[in-house]
């Protein structure tokens, strides 16, 4: 069995100093993944990276020249990932990380190896959930959107509704009847779809950078996705009430987190994927 190379034992320090350094934050981002099902779209995104790098093996020859300059980069996220857990969350961690991450690519593939793979490095920063302040805005103008969709979903299948009228910023509610019973359904952020158009945001930035063609229509396509996205969701929600009407509340419920985020997000890929095909685009990588 061959010895490692002299010039791979920087990188490999750096990586076992990846280990004990962001430890403590890799254990909260694996708890985040398996209690939030709104982020377990972070598991696939270390494979997906692993894979692009796979394939880019080629391009990434031995080259230690710039393994200093890596290293400083390296560090320098060390005191980044001490002011992170200060005065940031879990989110800001990413500020930290991909300086470590792209210096430690840095020590062993040189500059010219990191520009070929600055995608597949990048995109590990999707593993982060973005910061609560973004997405509690992102929240408040889909609240609405959601809201008048789902009314005209309801309107469009002919399902009877009760419009409860609420202050402004308050969450917006939608009552239906079922057998002389009035049920009231609040438009939380459970019901908006924020986290599930992030997580289709993570495999549209993978879309876009393994597809053919102009940057503006791989930009469009991802676009139409999260369009459709949206407009599913009122639809998701408006039939949920309409089983609601008719069989009650329970199975409602129990439907609305049977057919969650990830049912948005595959149909809405899926058909993203079939419109490329008819336009001639391809996947590559």
């Amino acid at each position: 069995m061959k010895k490692p190379r002299p010039a791979w034992v920087l990188p490999i320090l750096l990586g076992l100093v990846t280990c004990v350094v962001f430890s403590s934050e890799i254990g909260r981002l694996l708890n985040a993944w398996i209690h939030d099902p709104y982020t377990r779209y972070g598991f696939l995104i270390p494979p997906i990276t692993a894979y692009l790098l796979y394939k880019k093996k080629e391009k990434l020859p031995e080259d230690f020249s710039d393994a200093y300059t890596g290293a400083a980069l390296a560090l320098i996220s060390i005191p980044l990932l001490y002011l992170a857990r200060t005065y940031g969350d879990i989110s800001h961690i990413a500020l930290a990380f991909l300086p470590f991450v792209f210096g430690l690519s840095l020590t062993a593939y040189s500059r010219k190896g990191v520009r070929e793979a600055w995608f597949p490095l990048a995109y590990l920063g999707l593993m982060f959930p973005l910061p609560t302040t973004l997405t509690t805005r992102v929240s408040i103008w889909m609240s609405g959107l959601t809201y008048n969709l789902t009314i005209a979903w309801l309107q469009i299948l002919g399902i009877n509704y009760m419009d409860v009228v609420t202050q402004e910023g308050a969450t917006p509610i939608i009552s239906v009847c079922h057998q002389g019973e009035q049920l009231a359904f609040g438009m939380d952020t459970s019901c908006l779809a924020v986290y599930s158009l992030l997580g289709f945001l993570a495999f549209g930035a993978f879309f876009a950078y393994t597809t053919t063609g102009k940057i503006y229509k791989r930009i469009l396509l991802v676009g139409t996705g999260c369009l459709l996205l949206i407009l599913l969701n009122g639809l998701r929600i408006a039939i949920i009430l309409g089983i609601a009407t008719a069989y009650g509340e329970g199975l409602a419920v129990d439907l609305f987190h049977l057919f969650g985020g990830w049912v948005l997000i595959a149909v809405s890929f899926l058909t993203v994927l079939m419109i490329m095909e008819r336009s001639g685009e391809k996947i590559r990588v």
